[in-house]
């Protein structure tokens, strides 16, 4: 069970957000800085197509950052119950102080 011990803005500049696990160590980044996703209330056009076009490359059935983006940024328009929800899918604990978004 993966521990999630930071969820942050991203420290390259293309990418929006940052999350670091241990047990194992992986650190990814996520997102496209600038992109307007269904967190920031695009539409349900916009997250259907999204996640059609996406999901022919992608395997969201492991932590990486397409699962990340699919889940995170795109799942609901509420970012903490979308957390919560790749919480249970991947079985991560998350530490205490480790949101800092």
């Amino acid at each position: 069970m993966p521990d999630l011990i930071l969820l942050q803005k991203s420290t390259r500049k293309n990418k929006r957000y940052m999350i670091k696990f241990k047990n194992p160590t992986l650190t990814l980044h996520f997102g496209s800085l600038g992109a307007n996703t269904f967190i920031d209330n695009a539409t349900d056009d916009t997250r259907d197509n999204y996640l059609k076009r996406h999901s022919v490359n992608e395997d969201w059935s492991f932590i990486n950052p397409g699962s990340l983006s699919a889940y995170l940024l795109w799942n609901t328009k509420d970012i903490k119950k979308n957390i919560e929800i790749y919480k249970e899918l991947f079985g991560i604990t998350i530490e205490r102080g480790a949101i800092k978004i």
